[in-house]
């Protein structure tokens, strides 16, 4: 059970530092959302889960030298995250058979999101941030109302165990079947962070 608790409360802890002070804490966050984008993306659209967490772990570290060396290109990675949890939401009522038409539309909305934080930093990052925060609230929030029944079935005597299940069935089978009612809760969320870092 350690490691149900452990996985939720990062992400309610992460979700309320993004959504409440994304702005002051955008280097470190950056990092977190790095290895979360990778994490959910391998998750998923891939089959093969062997080394997702040390993608993951990489793609993080990752974003910590960029922020530090190419900012400009940090923020675009800030704005593709956001891309692809609206995606997500887009794609749902746009059901695309082909596979090559799938990836080419996520790439898309990716980088449109992308090149718009990133050219806009100073304007939209706390709406980026706000929406990011409301998002991972919302999922997990829905997740312990609406599958609570649900929980014992991911617990084992392996703490990292119990998070990888219970984080594979969130982001690759919860989370996408929820899709609409996740992205009104992060729509709600985002404008409620973005007018509190504005004043805070």
């Amino acid at each position: 059970m350690n490691g149900i608790i452990i996985f939720f409360a990062i992400c309610f802890v992460v979700g309320f530092l993004s959504l409440l002070f994304g702005k002051k804490m955008i280097n470190g966050l950056l990092a977190v959302y790095a290895f979360v984008f990778a994490y959910r993306f391998i998750y998923q659209n891939f089959s093969n889960y062997d080394y997702v967490l040390y993608i993951a772990l990489a793609c993080g570290i990752l974003a910590i030298v960029l922020m530090r060396s190419i900012k400009k290109f940090a923020f675009f990675l800030l704005g593709a995250y956001v891309g692809y949890l609206l995606s997500g939401t887009i794609m749902s009522f746009i059901p695309i058979s082909d596979m090559r038409m799938h990836y080419a539309v996520l790439i898309g909305i990716i980088v449109v999101c992308g090149v718009l934080v990133m050219n806009f930093d100073n304007v939209l990052i706390r709406y980026a941030t706000s929406f990011v925060g409301g998002e991972l609230i919302g999922a997990s929030a829905l997740f312990l109302i609406m599958e609570n029944d649900k929980i014992m079935s991911f617990v084992s005597g392996d703490i990292m165990a119990s998070c990888m299940s219970m984080s594979h069935y969130l982001f690759a089978e919860f989370m996408p079947s929820q899709a609409l009612i996740i992205f009104c809760i992060a729509l709600v969320g985002m404008f409620i962070g973005a007018n509190y870092q504005r004043h805070h």
